[in-house]
């Protein structure tokens, strides 16, 4: 069972703030390629969740509920030695960038804690969202985009090349196999 993400105030993206929704996620080179058809379904669904300054989106270690794009505000990534010694603020995440991905698509809980450094908004993408099959949540009906598959969506006019931006910060393309410009 997944934890709750933090006890701060979720607000569902429907209705007015659907809009506002996809654009936050159209300026984000992840779902930069996405028709504005496309992202009003992504969006449709996900939760808007607000965080106070010092209040933790996840813990290191604990399992996650989705991973999360920041619209607005700042993340502090703070990484905890094993052993004794106080947690280390390695990284922060500002408005655009996504965070949680690489556990969320690797199924492994939280590589560290995440603390709201001023007041914070997120949008939480559950695991589903990218069509895992390792996924016990998953239903079998579409759940933001035609199909269940993020991915196919954000492939690149190159055969054979999916690009994903921002996975964990780290841009990065994956190969399925040989691809040429």
């Amino acid at each position: 069972m997944r934890r709750q993400a933090c006890w701060c105030k979720t607000i569902l993206c429907e209705g007015k703030n659907l809009n506002t929704v996809a654009a936050a996620m159209a300026r984000t080179p992840m779902f930069r390629s996405l028709t504005e058809e496309r992202l009003l379904q992504a969006a449709g669904g996900r939760h808007l969740l607000q965080l106070e300054p010092g209040e933790e989106l996840a813990r290191q270690g604990e399992a996650l509920d989705g991973f999360y794009l920041v619209p607005s505000g700042e993340l502090r990534v703070l990484l905890s030695p094993v052993g004794d010694g106080a947690p280390l603020d390695i990284a922060r995440f500002r408005a655009g960038q996504t965070v949680g991905i690489g556990d969320v698509l690797l199924n492994r809980p939280a590589s560290a804690t995440l603390t709201a450094v001023a007041k914070l908004t997120v949008i939480r993408f559950e695991p589903r969202f990218l069509g895992s099959s390792d996924d016990p949540d998953r239903d079998q009906t579409p759940e933001a985009l035609p199909g269940n598959d993020l991915l196919g969506a954000l492939t690149d006019p190159w055969p054979g090349r999916v690009s994903i931006c921002e996975l964990d910060r780290a841009p990065s393309t994956w190969y399925a196999g040989p691809a040429s410009r």
